[in-house]
Parts: C-alpha cells; structure tokens; sequence
C-alpha cells in the first residue's frame, strides 16, 4: 500500500481527488505517482496528423498542469512523482498503475450525463473495468447532499 496513482487533469474534479489522494497517502505512509495522459487520439482528430509541434506544446502543458499537482502534494508533505505519457487515457492509467505497481487508482468523476457520457463514455468506467487493484473514484464535493 505504499504506492497511489493518481490520475490528473488539472480539471475541477482531478483537483478534489488530489486532496483525497494526498490526504489518503499522507495517512498510510503512500506516495503518490501524478499521472498526466496526453491523449493522442483526441489531438489526432483536432489537427490531422499528429505534429511534433502540437505534441511538444501538449506536452509542455501537461508539465505545467502537473507543477501545480507536485505543489499541493509538497504543501501537504507527501512524497509525489510526475509522470506523462501518451495514448488513450483509460488504457495508459491501467498500464502506468501495472508499471509501478500501484496499490491503487484515484480519480475524479467528471459526472457526464445524457448525450455526452454517451458519446464521450467514462474514462472511470473504463479504467474500473480494465484494472486488476482498486479503483477510487473521487465525486465532487458539490454534488454531496
């Protein structure tokens, strides 16, 4: 249990589920892995073939998106490792979790509804159904009654 991945976005939800995952890896002793995916095939389908200069620019901004992740991390004491891969979102959290050996996935829950869950499908969803450790879903405090 010494190891988190967390998977992160920079969104609203990502943030909710970085104060959890912290909170969590600073109570049993864990680290955390701050995972970034760059998804190629969403930038594919934006700009046609997939430059090297639309890539360094994705990949210069996940960087900056997870330098506000290693802050929160360190302000609250907890030993955190960047990390920024490549592909389709789901199927690279599952493998990064694999890599490190993870004792545990966390994420947000974007909360997608209707129309555009159903083209969009759920990222969670996927990862819950393709991960072989524990996957903790993060839903917005917002949402809580």
């Amino acid at each position: 249990m010494d190891k988190l991945l967390l998977a992160y976005d920079g969104s609203e939800p990502a943030k909710h589920a970085l104060e959890v995952a912290t909170d969590l890896a600073k109570k049993i002793g864990a680290k955390i892995y701050i995972l970034y995916v760059v998804d190629v095939n969403a930038a594919t389908e934006l700009f046609g073939e997939y430059s090297g200069k639309i890539a360094e620019e994705l990949m210069e901004k996940a960087k900056e998106i997870l330098k506000e992740a290693m802050e929160k991390a360190k302000e609250k004491g907890v030993e955190a490792e960047e990390v920024v891969e490549a592909g389709t979102p789901a199927e690279k959290i599952v493998d990064v979790a694999k890599k490190i050996d993870a004792y545990m996935i966390v994420m947000g829950a974007h909360g997608y509804s209707g129309i555009k869950r159903l083209l969009i499908g759920s990222v969670s969803e996927k990862v819950i159904r393709m991960s072989d450790r524990p996957v903790l879903i993060v839903k917005n405090p917002k949402h809580h009654k």
